[in-house]
């Protein structure tokens, strides 16, 4: 598919396989829609965590999308972030100013993105509902780097309940955002 792999856990005795997208090796097939599955299958020769040999197809869960992964990677306009993954690296998608879409899977329920993930895409909606127990926005959505810059895209925001926390100025610089959506018990909880 295109993706470099790398396995963060393989235990034969447990049944947990997880791995992460790594490094920009998507750049050479140049696609415009990404999307990152729940699960891949990889091909496996030597040993797990207990020394125990493993020959074979296994299915990982892919579990991280690593800092820096798809940087600077024009050609991608969206983004589907399948249900296994937990965290979405620094600098993830930082330079992708094609990207106006990024879908999270309804089963996906959250995910802990770093700082500057998204800095450079062209989100008008940032929809995070779906990630039912999210519980802080911890990086920035707008443009913090410099006083002068800015993120004319982005205009709508919706939040899922579980919110409790907004890192400061997580959205400064987002010159159009006009309507920032909260479920009703959210705010008492921030």
């Amino acid at each position: 598919n295109g993706f470099k792999y790398v396995i963060k856990t393989m235990n034969t005795t447990t049944g947990d396989y997880t791995v992460s997208v790594s490094q920009n090796y998507y750049a050479t097939k140049g696609a415009a829609a990404l999307v990152i599955a729940p699960t891949v299958d990889i091909t496996v020769q030597g040993e797990d965590v207990n020394g125990d040999d493993v020959n074979g197809i296994y299915t990982f869960k892919i579990v991280e999308i690593e800092e820096d992964a798809f940087a600077n990677l024009t050609k991608i306009v969206s983004a589907q972030i399948g249900e296994n993954v937990a965290k979405i690296g620094a600098s993830a998608f930082d330079g992708c100013t094609n990207m106006a879409t990024i879908n999270f899977d309804a089963n996906n329920n959250d995910v802990d993105i770093d700082a500057n993930a998204f800095e450079g895409t062209k989100f008008a909606v940032l929809d995070l509902t779906t990630l039912s127990k999210m519980t802080a926005v911890k990086q920035w959505f707008g443009a913090y780097v410099a006083e002068t810059a800015t993120n004319e895209f982005l205009t709508t925001v919706k939040f899922p309940g579980s919110l409790t926390s907004i890192v400061a100025n997580a959205f400064a610089g987002c010159t159009k955002l006009k309507d920032v959506e909260f479920p009703a018990n959210t705010l008492a909880k921030l």
